[in-house]
């Protein structure tokens, strides 16, 4: 059986699919929600100010270089994301979050083993199904 953050996972994914699957099917509106663009805008922001702010909780167990760096990235991300949530066009916002989401993902998986040898509980351990 998976674990249950395996199926949060997916179920975070949805809003994205289902604005990908809008945006194929021409659907620019969404009653209650608005535009089909602010809802990825407003939704990638979230996602990617919480995967930066993970960051911030991860450098409090870490013993390599990370462990200063973690809580500057942290900020600076979701800083620069919110500055860029303002001031872009959604053409460039998705460019940025992008590129954004793959250097959370380098980050961490630049931090996996460290964290996998640290005394802390694993996701594994806590969510175990």
């Amino acid at each position: 059986m998976k674990k249950i953050y395996t199926y949060l996972s997916y179920v975070g994914a949805l809003p994205f699919v289902f604005c990908a699957i809008c945006f194929i099917e021409n659907i620019h509106i969404l009653p209650l929600f608005g535009h089909t663009d602010m809802v990825l805008s407003a939704y990638s922001l979230v996602i990617s100010s919480f995967m930066a702010g993970s960051h911030w909780g991860q450098h409090l167990n870490l013993s390599n270089k990370w462990a200063i760096y973690l809580p500057f990235i942290s900020i600076i991300s979701a800083i620069f994301l919110w500055i860029s949530f303002i001031g872009f066009s959604f053409e460039v916002l998705l460019f940025v979050f992008a590129v954004s989401f793959l250097i959370l993902l380098l980050i961490d998986k630049a931090n996996e083993d460290d964290m996998a040898s640290t005394s802390m509980m694993t996701w594994e351990e806590a969510y175990n199904v």
